[in-house]
């Protein structure tokens, strides 16, 4: 009788625990706005825009001393029947979040030349700096029927202060801070 109350005990703690994270991480979001695939001159372009639903609780990861990249990987992919799809192109673009606690403001540094943006209001800095993102997927497939092609695209938003060794030794373990986003578009349909 008693190995079945603590197993009941056990079993409700085990469930307050996963509800209570699971509450955390339900209202941290990024959302996709406006998804465009361009095809200009030849030239294929992606642009979007992403929104924080609640920049608050981004906030307050900021200001315990956690950094946050943003990685959005899109990849225009030859769909088939018979084999697995195949990857014609890839684009990646990462943005850096970071609070400085000195000025009391965030910093935001997108893409390869790192240039950062500063403001006091994370809202209002991730609306500028997150708001229309443009990512170049290089020419147009030509060869290839349209209607086999398709674009996927993945956003995360993942903690930089995790070292590679707990990363390892938590394989099975979630960094990121948000949930991984996927998104698809077929031209053909």
């Amino acid at each position: 009788m008693r190995k079945k109350q603590a197993f009941l005990w056990h079993l409700a703690i085990s469930l307050l625990l996963v509800l209570l994270f699971v509450s955390r991480a339900a209202g941290q979001e990024l959302i996709l706005r406006n998804m465009i695939v361009n095809n200009d001159q030849g030239v294929v372009h992606l642009r979007f825009g992403l929104r924080a639903r609640d920049a608050e609780k981004l906030s307050r990861y900021l200001k315990q001393g956690t950094d946050l990249r943003l990685v959005c990987t899109a990849a225009m992919d030859l769909e088939r029947n018979l084999w697995l799809d195949k990857e014609l192109r890839r684009s990646a673009k990462q943005s850096l979040l970071r609070y400085d606690s000195l000025d009391d403001e965030y910093r935001i540094s997108m893409g390869k030349n790192k240039t950062s943006e500063r403001d006091s209001d994370l809202s209002s800095l991730l609306h500028k700096e997150w708001g229309r993102i443009d990512m170049y997927l290089g020419p147009w497939p030509e060869k290839y029927k349209e209607e086999n092609l398709a674009l996927h695209l993945r956003v995360r938003l993942i903690r930089t202060d995790v070292p590679v060794w707990l990363k390892r030794t938590l394989f099975f373990w979630s960094w990121n801070v948000v949930p991984v986003k996927n998104y698809r578009i077929r031209f053909g349909s």
